[in-house]
């Protein structure tokens, strides 16, 4: 299966769109808590029954990724609820397949 911004596997939002946006100084990193509890708030889903990803794939490479927030419209948190995987970004919610 592929995603459904990049075309491949993998996440979808590409590595150089990733620093881009955030960075690589930490400047905008959340707590796994705190990822939960917006996705939990945007979304529906049950707070205990998210878990927060910390690595993704792209093309053939993997990326340690904690979760990010700027804005409500500027943010990343890649998380499995009940056995799917999703991205949420920029308040946007993805299928997230690799």
């Amino acid at each position: 299966m592929t995603n459904q911004k990049t075309g491949h596997p993998g996440t979808n939002l590409t590595q150089k769109e990733f620093e881009r946006l955030f960075g690589n100084d930490g400047n905008f990193e959340i707590t796994y808590r705190d990822a939960a509890y917006k996705i939990s708030s945007r979304f529906g889903f049950e707070v205990l029954h998210i878990f927060i990803r910390d690595r993704v794939k792209e093309a053939e490479e993997h990326h340690r990724r904690q979760p990010q927030y700027r804005f409500a419209d500027c943010n990343y948190i890649a998380f499995r609820v009940c056995g799917i995987d999703y991205e949420m970004i920029n308040g946007d919610l993805f299928f997230y397949h690799e």
